[in-house]
């Protein structure tokens, strides 16, 4: 694994009470911590872009356009099922910034219900310049794997990655001190192997500073309060400064990618290159 590292599972303030990074404090730790490269994932969302690249671009780092987006668990106009799964999705070229553009906007006018949902056709038909990771404990494959079995979630692992181009597909393992989290990760690595699917280590940051984290969870319990419960109980990770000895421990005996190929420091805010490496979990310095 090398010692250059980049966040590609990132929140912002604009993760709507789920997200405490400021764009300016989050571009000036990026570059302070002499990563080339940062990618952003709200949630269903790409509303802070722009504030994101201009801090970014100020701080000489490169900025990957991403979501984590809500996939819905049957289509994007059911109006009497809400359970969806996340994903999350990053542009690796300008062909891909149209499509999770075109995603997003799709969400809010055709699938908003209680989330702004795609769906797999939409993502069938759009995943052009896509780059996509499993994401967390709620992404679908996680979720089979918790609900239906291995079998089932090997399913859903062929059937995303059959949808993106070979190799843009990647299971993501978490270093976060969580039994869940830890059975999903060596699930994750037997999977990889098995189905021939890219590993991809990230870090799921919600907050800049480890000093952000009660600033990130007062206004949590206005989601859920049971939701509230399991995000307290993950702990707080910090935002990267031993990101990469964390990894090391956990996946260093494994084939894992700090970075898709092609997802940092690209000539073009929208592309994902073809250096850097991956995002950690939620947490502070």
């Amino acid at each position: 694994m090398s010692d250059s590292f980049v966040h590609l599972h990132l929140h912002t303030e604009y993760s709507l009470l789920d997200g405490a990074s400021r764009p300016d404090e989050l571009a000036k730790k990026v570059a302070q911590l002499g990563m080339p490269a940062c990618a952003i994932t709200d949630h269903g969302n790409m509303f802070g872009a722009i504030d994101l690249y201009t801090e970014a671009k100020q701080s000489g780092v490169k900025l990957i356009f991403g979501c984590e987006t809500y996939v819905a668990s049957t289509d994007r106009h059911d109006r009497t099922n809400r359970r969806n799964f996340h994903l999350i999705l990053l542009a690796k070229n300008d062909v891909g910034y149209k499509n999770l553009s075109f995603l997003n906007s799709k969400g809010y006018l055709e699938g908003f219900y209680y989330n702004p949902r795609i769906d797999k056709e939409l993502l069938r038909k759009h995943s052009d310049g896509l780059i996509a990771t499993s994401a967390c404990l709620g992404g679908e494959i996680a979720q089979t794997l918790e609900k239906n079995g291995v079998a089932a979630a090997e399913e859903v692992a062929r059937e995303y990655a059959s949808m993106f181009a070979p190799g843009d597909f990647y299971l993501e393992l978490m270093p976060t001190p969580m039994a869940e989290q830890e059975t999903l990760n060596g699930e994750l690595v037997r999977m990889s192997k098995k189905l021939g699917i890219p590993l991809v280590a990230t870090n799921d940051c919600h907050y800049v500073n480890r000093a952000d984290a009660t600033a990130h969870d007062v206004p949590t319990p206005v989601i859920t309060a049971s939701l509230y419960a399991r995000l307290r109980s993950r702990g707080n990770g910090d935002f990267a400064d031993r990101v990469l000895a964390a990894l090391r421990n956990q996946f260093g005996g494994h084939a894992v990618k700090s970075a898709p190929p092609g997802a940092a420091s690209s000539t073009k805010p929208s592309v994902a290159s073809k250096k850097g490496k991956a995002g950690k979990r939620r947490g502070g310095s």
